[in-house]
């Protein structure tokens, strides 16, 4: 007899933010006489309300084990800034620089899916249909940009057991990526009066084909070799006006990005006090967007490029009471964007020591030890050559103690409620 199990969910998020941002710049001649200053400060806020809603079927069709369901979101987002000139006292509000957007998005999904596994093959094969509706009102812009779309979302994945130890598999993944309700609102938000970042209330949603194709053998050795095309990329863009010498950096949609890759995977136990994960991926990759400040009216950005992965888990006593970590990560060239990034790296260490048969732990350790992984992130095409170099702290020395109260052997019902809709908040 098939039986059937039906779950319901319904999530609330409120997300409120304010965020008041004050700059003064001064400018000096170069026998150190004081020239003039400029001074301003913004008031900025942002609240937003999302409400889900799915009901998820799980049944037997046949030989195959199914699933479907249906979802609904629903997104209001409420941002202001305030601009304010505070040369003069008391400060004046800059009207053309302040702005009020609202925001609402709906959106309407079904999927359906199936699963079946005989003799050496198992396939998964799904369909998802969104309608998604969009209103976004710039107050003081005068803009209304309004989207309605209707895509599919297909999902295949096939996998055929040569042996116990070899197993071939082929994917392909069609996926939507919407923006940042932050990359939406139309703001600028000035580093200084020259240099400000800004959002963009006309963004599309991304949209991603991928197709892998790979290899394993004895649950150890992997090899995959993909391919992956996204139109309207969500990204950011620098732009600098040569003429008036202002920097402008501002979310958009690519017009189209792919890479090719290779990728291959080891991960074992080397010995019984060492485990060893090894990642490397050989990659090619290339985009294309608008060059707003260029006489070019498209530039194609690319580079091939190199990521490495090392992983090491060490025992370092017979009781497994103290272990230690050792990560190194390396990067050779990477494009976001019309940013390049180039020779990125780091090396980390951590320690991990239990205590009183394993009811307290004491983990110490640094982050990327040489400080190394900070880098000049650069854009350089056609008329277009700027450079910036952050250094966030990156080398860290983490601590921690843990201590488990009661039967620490019991878990709880507690759950992690991750919404795509949320994570849009970050």
């Amino acid at each position: 007899e098939e039986q059937a199990e039906m779950t319901t969910s319904v999530n609330y998020i409120h997300f409120d933010q304010q965020q008041d941002q004050g700059v003064r710049t001064q400018y000096f001649l170069p026998g150190g006489d004081f020239l003039n200053q400029n001074r301003f400060f913004t008031n900025a806020g942002q609240e937003t309300d999302i409400i889900t809603a799915g009901v998820d079927l799980d049944f037997g069709l046949g030989e195959f084990s199914a699933r479907a369901g249906l979802k609904y979101s629903d997104i209001s987002t409420d941002s202001f800034l305030d601009f304010f000139n505070a040369n003069a006292q008391p400060p004046v509000l800059e009207d053309d620089l302040s702005d009020l957007f609202l925001y609402d998005e709906s959106i309407y999904a079904a999927y359906f899916q199936l699963e079946r596994s005989w003799e050496d093959w198992s396939l998964d094969a799904g369909l998802r249909a969104e309608q998604t509706n969009v209103n976004g009102d710039s107050r003081a812009l005068g803009l209304v940009n309004t989207q309605d779309y209707f895509e599919l979302f297909p999902t295949l994945s096939v996998s055929h057991s040569l042996n116990e130890k070899n197993v071939l598999g082929l994917r392909y993944a069609r996926r939507i990526s919407r923006p940042r309700y932050q990359s939406l609102n139309p703001f600028k938000y000035f580093i200084n009066e020259t240099n400000f970042n800004a959002g963009n209330p006309a963004l599309r949603p991304e949209i991603n084909n991928k197709v892998t194709l790979s290899y394993a053998y004895d649950n150890t050795f992997f090899v995959e070799v993909y391919y992956e095309h996204s139109d309207n990329t969500l990204s950011t863009l620098v732009f600098q006006d040569n003429q008036d010498r202002i920097i402008r950096t501002v979310d958009a949609n690519l017009i189209q990005d792919f890479q090719y890759s290779l990728d291959f995977i080891y991960s074992a136990s080397v010995s019984p006090w060492w485990y060893l994960y090894v990642l490397t991926s050989t990659f090619y990759l290339e985009n294309e967007f608008f060059a707003e400040e260029s006489p070019q009216l498209t530039y194609p950005n690319s580079t091939p490029g190199f990521f490495g992965q090392l992983y090491n888990s060490f025992t370092l006593d017979k009781n497994a009471t103290w272990t230690a970590d050792l990560t190194g990560v390396y990067l050779s060239n990477y494009i976001f964007g019309s940013y390049e990034y180039k020779n990125q790296f780091s090396l980390s260490l951590s320690f991990r020591k239990s205590l009183w048969e394993g009811k307290a732990n004491l983990t110490f350790g640094v982050d990327d030890i040489f400080n190394t992984n900070n880098i000049e992130v650069a854009s350089r095409y056609l008329n277009q050559d700027n450079s910036y170099f952050a250094r966030p702290e990156s080398r860290m020395f983490r601590a921690s103690f843990t201590y488990n109260f009661g039967n620490w052997n019991l878990g709880d019902n507690q759950r992690t409620i991750d919404t795509t809709e949320g994570n849009r908040l970050d």
